[in-house]
């Protein structure tokens, strides 16, 4: 797959990451990336971006921050999202796998434990003017090659 790139600004507030994920959903379906890999970015995007809507911000904050996503395709996906929100660091922080039914699971951990399983690597780090940046590769097997 040749390599190219997305890229979108939206809000910390819950309608924004809909749209940033409906903008990176047409995008991704354009380039050819089967669904089941659009599935698995849309999934990522949603755990960590709604993790920095709930988490990153007092409640009275939301939707005054900007957040910015950043996806490139080549024989992987890496999906890049920024922040300003509290530092986080979301690597091994996604508990263990369900040890009994849904009903009886505990509130909180299964979205970052799902990123975990889906994703090859996750690099998380702080840039030197105070943003949040969360790295994630995604396996885009059999995917076709993107057009020019």
């Amino acid at each position: 797959m040749t390599a190219t790139a997305f890229a979108w600004a939206f809000r910390n507030d819950l309608a924004a990451l809909g749209e940033a994920q409906q903008a990176m959903a047409a995008w991704l379906e354009a380039r050819g990336v089967p669904e089941a890999a659009r599935s698995r970015l849309h999934l990522v995007l949603d755990e960590l971006a709604a993790n920095v809507i709930e988490h990153g911000h007092a409640v009275a904050e939301r939707g005054r921050h900007p957040l910015r996503l950043a996806l490139r395709l080549g024989a992987a996906a890496e999906l890049v999202l920024l922040d300003r929100g509290a530092a986080f660091d979301p690597r091994g922080r996604g508990g263990t796998a369900l040890e009994g039914p849904l009903e009886e699971a505990r509130i909180g951990g299964l979205g970052l434990f799902l990123v975990e399983q889906l994703a090859q690597r996750i690099e998380y780090g702080r840039t030197p003017d105070g943003w949040n940046e969360t790295r994630v590769t995604v396996a885009l097997p059999d995917a076709p090659a993107a057009p020019g």
